[in-house]
């Protein structure tokens, strides 16, 4: 028994009884089980089975494929057009994902305002990895009047997010942020940086 769901890239897609019984979840877990495994095709499958259902998570996994061409033609319209539609839905990864492709200006034309402002949205649902980017661009300038004070209270935030992946980025980017004015206070944070694996900071710690 099959049932037929909504047209995508003018093909038809199909959901077996296997797949009916799966949550949208455990479908997008599916998908990314088999990209683990290096199973483009299988993963494809089941993101576009999600993203069918309207599932933001693997509507922003297929965009991705279609970036990277994993199992399938890369296809830049193809990826935004996913990734929008997970922004459409309020999905964090989305927004930071969309923000960041506006200011590369993969697949749509750069334009660096709306991309902070993705960003933005992003980092304000507590997406850790967006507020590096959200306190580079204050830091910066970038799409956004610069201001070192809340440049630091977004690398502050990431520090403060205990998230492993990205509290040694947060104490870098601080280190940096006192580099030229306060040798002691960025010896602190490039240390802090190191103990949390952050090896880059060696270097800028060489440097003062």
């Amino acid at each position: 028994m099959f049932k037929l769901f909504k047209k995508t890239e003018q093909t038809e897609e199909l959901e077996t009884e296997e797949t009916l019984k799966l949550s949208d979840d455990e479908i997008c877990d599916k998908g990314s089980d088999f990209y683990a495994e290096e199973k483009f095709g299988e993963a494809l499958k089941f993101f576009r089975i999600g993203a069918n259902r309207g599932h933001a998570a693997s509507q922003i996994k297929l965009a991705f494929l279609y970036r990277m061409g994993d199992g399938v033609t890369p296809n830049a319209d193809m990826a935004v057009k996913y990734a929008k539609l997970a922004v459409d839905q309020g999905d964090a990864v989305g927004q930071f994902t969309l923000g960041h492709w506006y200011i590369e200006g993969f697949g749509v034309p750069q334009d660096l305002k709306k991309g902070f402002k993705l960003c933005k949205l992003a980092a304000d649902q507590g997406f850790v990895r967006a507020y590096i980017s959200v306190g580079i661009a204050y830091k910066n300038g970038l799409g956004v009047k610069e201001s070192r004070f809340d440049a630091k209270q977004w690398f502050l935030k990431a520090v403060e997010s205990k998230n492993p992946e990205y509290v040694g980025e947060g104490a870098y980017q601080l280190g940096d942020f006192y580099h030229d004015t306060n040798k002691a206070e960025a010896k602190m944070w490039y240390e802090y940086a190191l103990k949390e694996g952050y090896n880059k900071a060696q270097k800028r710690l060489r440097e003062l």
